[in-house]
């Protein structure tokens, strides 16, 4: 028995000293697990971004999808330009196949062993042609008039130097009105060329007279009097001169004479056929909203391609120079680039044999830049060579020169009667400062009249500075509203979505609406959603003004709440209490009451001062000396027992 009560007792001493010393080492060990804890937080990231880094490092590197290998292989499989080319070349069959389907702008005959010089390209042959005039100008309308048209299309300003003056512009020719000659289309043209106005040279107008010597058939006398005639009155109505009778009805009654000229073969004339179908294909291609134009178009481009040879050349059939001649292929080029017909690219249906029209055309050029009329014969070079110049301006600028004169020219009468209209119309504006958009078609109207202006004429227009304000001020009125529209668009659409956030922005575009004119704001739509926005701010605001009065509130209360903490409750001091918590704490155990006191403090609750975890070894403590005392009071009563 006593054996027992020995064991219990030392079983019991060994308990209590357990239960003490966990006590003290429990907070401890408690700090150390959390501090622990947060430690291994923290590397977390760290070590989540070396896994990320090895997994870059360990990562294969892209690869090309099935079909990019697909063209990869292709591509290595597909030999090169250049090894193609060495392998046509094996066989001088394969290389005949080659010559066809390579197309060049000139003609190449050469051998191994005897290379001849290879023609020279466009633009060298055009700037050969353009020097040549420079040593050889030309000197008046009869004999030049397509020198003046074929230089002025190449850029030439005829009247500066190294051109020579062109006496002939100051006297009248005295033209007969009722003639049947050329004379009008010879210097009507050359006039133009010059930048000179034949509405009003010599106090006439060529083109009015013109317009008299059409017949009642709608004939201008002769073919090709005809065709130029069309052409040089259509370049007069476009620049906006004074035309006389060369009205609708008269330009369908020539239009259906020309037409009525067309063969069944195509052509317009029995001499020269080559030459006049090219002629009669420039003036057809401002006609093609009319009726028949295509057709007779295609009727001309189909003779063409008939007689084309496999140089390249369009000999003539019949007439005069029959064969290959310089005149014809010229002219036949400057009718198929007015039809907007390909003759350069290798896919154009005019290249024979690898030859293009223009290749055939160069054959006849000479060293000093002038064009022969056969390969046999120089000829008539003066005829030949100004030809050639319009083709290869053709050529160059892929529009007919003879088209483009009623697009690129301007009249100085006509620019004089423009200025003053445009001085008038700018003075009717309204003042800079009640300008707004209702004016917008007033102004820019005015502009783009005064931008049509050449330099010469816009620096005529007085007052050319109102204009310039005025149309600022519209394109600034413009842009501004457009500002306020879109940033109308990026705020959110429910009304409800409007935070603070959108305060700045709903302001900045009151401010620019205030900032344009009664008569400009009503340009600016939805304006009315920046109006409900700015009360949703408002109401926002107000809201937001009263949480933070309140908040101040509680703020303060708090503040004076901790003033009675560390004092004694007494009669004098009584700790501040309502009768909730009174009758909390009398439900409770004093340590029960103390811990839900420490969890609603802040500090208590914080994890990371361990307060929380007090309670445990508190608890131990409290039962290790209870426990003590116990043994305390049981060995004096043994003692006690033993003595009695």
């Amino acid at each position: 028995m006593k054996l027992c009560k020995s064991w219990l007792k030392k079983s019991i001493s060994l308990l209590v000293v357990l239960m003490m010393m966990i006590s003290i080492l429990a907070p401890s060990f408690v700090f150390a697990s959390e501090g622990t804890g947060e430690i291994i937080e923290e590397n977390e990231t760290p070590m989540e971004g070396l896994e990320e880094e090895n997994l870059e490092e360990t990562e294969e590197p892209l690869t090309s999808t099935p079909i990019e290998e697909m063209e990869i292989k292709e591509e290595e499989s597909t030999p090169s330009p250049i090894d193609e080319e060495k392998s046509l070349e094996e066989t001088s069959e394969v290389k005949a196949i080659k010559e066809q389907e390579t197309v060049s702008l000139f003609s190449e005959n050469s051998t191994e062993d005897n290379e001849e010089p290879s023609t020279p390209s466009l633009e060298e042959a055009l700037k050969k042609t353009v020097d040549y005039y420079k040593a050889n100008p030309p000197q008046s309308p009869s004999g030049a008039w397509e020198t003046y048209v074929g230089l002025w299309g190449a850029g030439e300003n005829l009247n500066n130097t190294p051109w020579p003056e062109q006496a002939w512009v100051s006297t009248d020719p005295d033209l007969k009105a009722n003639t049947t000659s050329n004379d009008y289309i010879y210097y009507g043209y050359s006039l133009l060329a010059l930048g000179k106005d034949p509405s009003t040279i010599w106090g006439r107008n060529l083109f009015a007279e013109l317009s008299t010597q059409q017949n009642d058939s709608g004939l201008f006398s002769t073919p090709g009097k005809h065709i130029f005639a069309m052409l040089l009155l259509d370049a007069g109505e476009k620049l906006g001169a004074d035309v006389g009778m060369w009205n609708q009805e008269n330009k369908e009654k020539a239009l259906n004479s020309l037409l009525s000229q067309q063969k069944s073969d195509g052509t317009f004339s029995p001499f020269s056929k080559p030459d006049y179908v090219g002629w009669a294909l420039i003036v057809l291609s401002q006609y093609r909203d009319y009726p028949r134009v295509n057709a007779s178009i295609d009727k001309a481009l189909a003779y063409l391609h008939s007689i084309q040879d496999d140089n390249g050349s369009f000999p003539d059939t019949g007439g005069w120079g029959a064969g290959e001649n310089a005149n014809s292929q010229a002219c036949v080029i400057q009718g198929l680039v007015a039809v907007g017909e390909d003759l350069l690219s290798p896919q154009s249906p005019w290249i024979k044999n690898g030859n293009t029209a223009l290749d055939a055309l160069l054959a006849f050029q000479k060293e000093d830049g002038s064009f022969k009329w056969s390969k046999q014969s120089d000829g008539a070079i003066g005829m030949s060579t100004k030809q050639a110049l319009v083709a290869l301006v053709d050529l160059q600028s892929g529009e007919s020169t003879w088209n483009r004169i009623g697009k690129e020219m301007y009249l100085p009468s006509v620019g004089e009667k423009d200025v003053e209209e445009l001085i008038a119309q700018i003075n009717a504006f309204p003042s800079l400062s009640s300008l707004s958009l209702k004016d917008k078609v007033q102004v820019m109207g005015a502009y783009n009249r005064y931008l049509q202006l050449p330099e010469y004429y816009q620096n005529q227009v007085t007052n050319k500075d109102i204009l310039l304000a005025s149309r600022e001020k519209i394109v600034k009125t413009e842009n501004l509203i457009q500002s306020i529209e879109e940033a109308i668009w990026n705020l959110p659409g429910d009304i409800e979505d409007i935070t603070l956030e959108h305060k700045e922005a709903i302001l900045a575009i009151m401010k620019d609406y205030e900032s344009l004119s009664p008569e400009d704001r009503e340009y600016v739509q939805h304006y009315a959603e920046v109006l409900d926005a700015k009360n949703k701010i408002d109401e926002l605001e107000e809201q937001k003004a009263k949480e933070e009065e309140k908040k101040d509130q509680e703020d303060q209360e708090d503040t004076e709440i901790p003033k009675t903490e560390g004092k004694n409750p007494s009669p004098e001091n009584p700790k501040p209490q309502d009768k909730g918590e009174i009758e909390e704490s009398e439900n409770k155990s004093p340590i029960l009451a103390g811990s839900d006191n420490n969890q609603g403090n802040t500090k208590g609750n914080n994890p990371k001062t361990g307060d929380q975890y007090l309670f445990l070894p508190l608890l131990l403590f409290i039962s290790s000396l209870g426990t003590t005392s116990y043994l305390v009071f049981q060995k004096k009563n043994a003692l006690s027992q033993d003595r009695h």
